[in-house]
């Protein structure tokens, strides 16, 4: 399906379904289902603590109730093969089916801590009908709906690890899960570290006196050079600008930086 969207140019509509009534409903004129994490803990929490998505409910909410709808879509698709069976061949052609097992694709949050809880949850997916999951690189305990401020992101190399153990998971079970990637670097304002020098072209930071008394200009609108005259900056122009200070050519460090970046 993906393939020929690819080719195609076209996307799969889809709709969240909370329970077996909207995924049966749904079937008849959508081609993939969504489970949302949000809409788990609000109405799905095996806590039933209802409240927004900041992932604190159990992690075995969300792949609950992929289990839920999965099991009514093999009901309601045995259901009419069953009524398919009773009919005439005539009425049957004339008959057109409906196709109850569109595909499920899941909220995994953050992977709900470390490696090992990551592989789990993902094992937990595929044994309970998701043919697809998506993966964000927030920081767990500190994790927040795509709207929501105050996200923290972990580093890249961390997410790229969480990556890795849901396709390895995926693997040991011979699934060929779509795994997809999500980063909520768009409007996330803070990271847990910035030790990793993939991030460092993208990290930036003050690094002169006086931030301050920019922040009232900011807010008025008043300042649209506030990064340059705060000395805002990445880490690796931070360097460069040291070097160029001392007289060393900078071009060298930018351009070795930026090859890490990318590898």
């Amino acid at each position: 399906m993906l393939r020929e969207h690819q080719a195609e140019g076209t996307c799969s509509h889809t709709f969240g379904a909370l329970d077996p009534v909207q995924v049966v409903q749904m079937a008849k004129y959508l081609t993939t289902v969504y489970v949302s994490g949000w809409q788990s803990s609000s109405t799905a929490s095996t806590s039933n603590e209802p409240g927004p998505d900041v992932a604190d409910y159990p992690y075995d909410t969300v792949p609950n109730k992929v289990e839920q709808l999965f099991k009514a879509q093999l009901f309601h698709d045995r259901k009419q093969y069953e009524d398919r069976r009773r009919m005439s061949p005539e009425d049957r052609a004339k008959t057109k089916p409906v196709d109850y097992m569109n595909p499920i694709i899941a909220d995994a949050d953050t992977g709900h801590g470390g490696l090992t809880a990551t592989m789990k949850l993902c094992k937990m997916f595929i044994e309970n009908g998701a043919a697809g999951i998506h993966i964000e690189d927030q920081k767990p305990g500190t994790k927040k709906c795509g709207h929501m401020g105050g996200k923290v992101l972990v580093s890249t190399w961390e997410h790229i690890q969480r990556l890795i153990a849901c396709r390895l998971q995926a693997d040991v079970l011979n699934s060929p899960l779509v795994l997809v990637a999500r980063t909520d670097a768009e409007a996330a304002t803070m990271i847990d570290s910035n030790i990793d020098p993939i991030d460092h072209p993208h990290i930036k930071g003050a690094t002169v006196p006086g931030v301050e008394s920019l922040y009232d200009a900011i807010r008025k609108g008043t300042d649209k050079d506030w990064e340059q005259r705060a000395g805002a900056m990445t880490f690796p122009d931070a360097v460069a600008k040291a070097l160029q200070a001392k007289g060393t050519d900078p071009s060298k460090w930018l351009k070795d930086s930026l090859k890490i970046a990318r590898t």
